[in-house]
């Protein structure tokens, strides 16, 4: 049976190990680490493979695994892996080095405290590698000693002092013939260095003018550019998001809405935007209700709840690509720490944190953290200052907002009060309560609001009002009641939006994209005249015509690119309406992706080369002479412009999982469905 390496012992790192580098086959800190396809389980290759050869399923999750369907684990893994500190195999022997995983290899090949045999006939002692020259010149009662008679040493003691006298006599004579090319050499190199020196001088005076002047108006024009960029994304969304409110629109695309469970039913159904229809899909196990739902590699999962009694276990249902009939809910190996019902959860990284619920006959105060990766592990991190259920809870960045909900199973005994929990200090901060005591609410984030919506009062009655909670202020205020929206003709927009405000929000519309056309199209003209100039100036003035110049030409090329396409096409694109930019050219959409990907990656790769350069020139100036050839710096430009092309096409590409550099917030165009969209 063929063996096979096994991960690494504990005992020999110097620091703690991360539960997530050992192999859950072997126990040890992972060694060439490999995952599981589907869920990125970390196994050592020596461990599962030969897991493999009497199984075909992964040993964590189960899912189909074999030796060729193995993935590699990201760069940051096996970096983070090797940057640990171990210590020698051959510790036991004396050796007391602590080094980082990637060198344990090379270090051990050259350890000093390798076992060694000495090569003395009987002897065979076995000695660290680095005693090993003495012990058998010196110590090893078994070696081997040559004794000369002095007849013979006398005769070669002889032979040895006529060589050393004919040594000495050639080296007189080559010392001498090496002085005298030396000196010939110094007269020569002397000669060269100060012509070189007064050109070079002579080209430094009237270059350091124009290079400082090109490289002060360059930095202006990187500085002025990344300005303008943040200026114009922030008018920009604040114009996308202004035509959202008097539109009333949901910012975000359209995804299917799944509906599980409720009260006394396990029914599931799913609305899809596209077709604007409800179809059901495969059943819950089990009535559920007062469960939480949250949507984790593409799996949706349901988290607790009230079957007949509280339970703790979770069910999920693949939902990718397109869920049907055929999908069915399955276990989930996680569960949530105590039984619970009438809780509430949000998503952190990898992990679930639940807040409050009824645990058997009393409600929770307690925040429970949930790791959604092996080992799973449940632990509480807080409690909140009172017990509560039937409440709402809403992530804030590394914040949670909980409110409203009952202390008991009892609507008389709801509560008005506001938790903020900080997730990284770990500590609850108690805030200005709603207006009214209420449980069974619907919430929903809003910018830096929550909206609250509906929920029962103390006396069990429904309620149709609306709360705006601000989470910074901590000031509230009542919006419409819901039966005055869906009594309105239009139920997408409320009684207090009137034509005069409509017409203020216009004009301001007007006036924010005209400024914002006026600054594109001054930076424009800037880009053109300045980058012109620079070319200009560089084609007439022939003593610029050098290797490291070309570099500047190169990098007005691909500014003056931006001022001539980029910025026209954005100025035109602003000027058409909202409508019109959702149904822009696809073509377009991309050629622009293209230009702005383009132009930034050449402008950042020819600034790298240009510091290579300037530091190549001044710590090996005679060097640089012979390297830094006109034919070389048209390579590299040509490398340059090579790289630019193949990741603006990447960026442009349909489908490619990128939107360009510049573009990194939201779709850039958006187009019917049947056709190519830039995702």
């Amino acid at each position: 049976m063929a063996s096979y390496i096994q991960g690494l012992d504990m005992e020999r790192f110097a620091t703690t190990i991360d539960r997530n580098f050992i192999c859950s086959i072997c126990s040890n800190v992972l060694e060439d680490p490999v995952l599981c396809q589907n869920n990125h389980h970390c196994f050592c290759r020596g461990c599962i493979t030969k897991y493999l050869e009497n199984s075909q399923r992964c040993p964590t999750c189960s899912d189909e695994l074999t030796v060729e369907t193995l993935a590699e684990p990201q760069r940051m893994v096996k970096r983070m892996l090797n940057e640990l500190n171990i210590r020698c195999v051959y510790v036991d022997r004396g050796c007391q080095e602590i080094l980082q995983l990637q060198h344990l290899v090379s270090h051990e090949a050259t350890c000093g405290f390798t076992p060694a045999i000495c090569t003395n006939q009987v002897c065979g002692a076995t000695l660290n590698q680095r005693d090993l020259f003495h012990h058998e010149s010196e110590v090893c009662e078994f070696r081997k000693l040559k004794i000369h008679s002095c007849g013979e040493m006398t005769k070669t003691l002889t032979d040895m002092e006529e060589k050393i006298a004919n040594l000495e006599k050639n080296m007189a004579t080559n010392v001498v013939t090496m002085e005298t090319n030396m000196k010939n050499i110094e007269k020569s190199m002397a000669t060269n260095a100060a012509s070189a020196e007064r050109n070079a001088a002579d080209m430094e005076e009237k270059l350091e003018a124009v290079n400082n002047e090109v490289t002060g108006f360059q930095e202006a024009l990187i500085d002025a550019f990344i300005e303008m960029k943040d200026v114009l994304i922030k008018m920009d969304d604040k114009i996308k998001e202004n035509t959202r409110k008097v539109r009333n629109t949901p910012s975000g695309d359209r995804e299917n809405i799944i509906v599980a469970g409720g009260w006394g039913t396990g029914s599931v159904e799913m609305f899809d935007w596209h077709q604007r229809t409800w179809s059901p899909l495969q059943s819950l196990p089990n009535k559920r209700h007062g469960a939480t739902s949250f949507l984790y590699h593409n799996h949706v999962t349901i988290a607790g709840g009230y079957c007949s009694h509280p339970v703790d276990g979770m069910i999920r249902m693949n939902v990718h690509p397109n869920p049907d009939l055929a999908m069915h809910w399955s276990n989930c190996p996680v569960e949530l720490p105590p039984e619970l019902a009438g809780h509430s959860s949000v998503l952190y990284n990898d992990h679930l944190i639940v807040s409050g619920g009824q645990n058997g006959n009393a409600a929770s105060d307690c925040i429970h953290e949930v790791q959604l990766v092996p080992p799973c592990t449940v632990k509480t991190l807080s409690r909140m200052p009172e017990p509560r259920q039937f409440h709402s809870m809403e992530r804030f960045d590394d914040s949670l907002l909980i409110v409203g909900g009952t202390t008991t199973s009892r609507y008389q005994d709801s509560v008005s009060s506001v938790v903020l929990y900080d997730i990284k200090k770990n500590e609850c901060k108690q805030l200005s309560p709603l207006p009214y005591e209420v449980s069974e609410m619907a919430t929903v984030r809003w910018g830096n609001n929550i909206v609250v919506i509906g929920g029962r009062d103390k006396q069990g009655n429904a309620l149709d009002t609306v709360i705006m909670y601000n989470v910074k202020s901590g000031q509230h205020h009542v919006v419409p009641e819901m039966r005055l929206m869906y009594n309105n003709t239009n139920p997408t927009e409320t009684s207090t939006w009137t034509d005069s405000n409509r017409m203020k929000l216009n004009a301001f519309l007007d006036e924010l994209g005209l400024a914002q056309k006026i600054i594109l199209i001054i930076f424009a003209i800037c880009t053109i005249v300045g980058n012109t100039l620079v070319l200009v100036a560089t084609w007439r003035e022939r003593s610029l015509h050098q290797p490291n110049k070309y570099f500047v030409v190169c990098l007005a090329t691909a500014d003056l690119l931006v001022g001539v396409t980029l910025v026209p096409l954005r100025v035109y694109r602003h000027s058409l309406d909202v409508e019109s930019q959702r149904t822009m050219s696809i073509h377009l959409c991309r050629f622009m992706v293209w230009i702005d990907t383009f132009a930034l990656a050449a402008s950042i790769y020819t600034l790298t080369f240009i510091s290579f350069d300037r530091y190549l020139k001044i710590t090996k100036p005679l060097q640089y002479i012979v390297r830094m050839t006109t034919s070389k710096s048209l390579k590299i430009i040509f490398f340059i412009w090579l790289c630019s092309t193949a990741f603006a096409t990447y960026a442009a590409t349909p489908h490619s999982g990128s939107q360009g550099i510049l573009e990194t917030s939201g779709n850039y165009c958006h187009v019917d469905t049947d056709k190519a969209t830039l995702h």
